[in-house]
């Protein structure tokens, strides 16, 4: 199975060495490192990892007791070996312009390793498309300019007993679409730019169908 593991570790040499062995040690492979950012004192680092699921909790315990590392999120990673989900979400919309919300909303929670998505199109105050475990969300109907991190209270409101982070997706004069992730792990800024690029993708495709003049989405 494929993970997505994000740990802050010291920024100093060494620190990204180290934690490689620890992980290595639980016989865990690591496909890709992308390096998020930090502060001065500690870097962010996100793993795709390669492994049992119960190793990769043996180490994310055994980092969490080390006092070394500390473990910001562990998901199941969105992408297989043998998939990448921009790349079927955009072939799937070149198929299916006229479904293209319906494609994104479904698609995106892979694609962020996220928990749930909810369509809005343009015009209509009620959800158009969303995935199994979305809750009931309420729109504002206003389109922003681009994919951005947002709270529950603004352009959305959710129901006082539900808690996630969000990000939102617009895709110009149609709608938006609403990722959310139920366990506190924040959007970080190089994913909220995944997203708006594959939106951009997604409206040169629908531009290039015709579809951005004459809108219509199915779910």
């Amino acid at each position: 199975m494929l993970f997505t593991f994000r740990v802050a570790l010291p920024d100093r040499p060494g620190a990204l060495a180290q934690l490689t062995s620890v992980i290595a040690s639980h016989a865990i492979d690591v496909r890709a490192i992308d390096v998020l950012g930090g502060k001065l004192t500690e870097a962010v680092d996100e793993f795709l990892l390669d492994g049992d699921a119960e190793r990769v909790d043996a180490l994310a315990a055994d980092l969490r007791r080390g006092g070394t590392f500390t473990v910001m999120g562990v998901r199941r990673a969105g992408i297989t070996k043998e998939n990448l989900p921009e790349l079927a979400v955009v072939q799937a919309v070149a198929k299916q312009p006229d479904r293209a919300l319906g494609i994104l909303t479904e698609g995106s929670p892979r694609l962020l390793d996220a928990d749930w998505a909810v369509g809005f199109e343009s015009g209509f105050v009620h959800w158009r498309s969303r995935t199994a475990s979305a809750p009931e969300v309420h729109w504002s109907g206003r389109i922003p300019m681009r994919s951005s991190r947002v709270s529950n209270q603004g352009l959305f409101s959710l129901a006082d007993h539900v808690s996630a982070t969000l990000v939102v997706a617009p895709i110009p004069e149609f709608g938006v679409v609403l990722v959310g992730r139920n366990d506190g792990m924040v959007f970080h800024d190089t994913e909220v730019l995944r997203l708006q690029q594959l939106v951009l993708t997604i409206d040169t495709v629908l531009t290039a169908t015709g579809m951005a003049r004459n809108p219509s989405y199915a779910s």
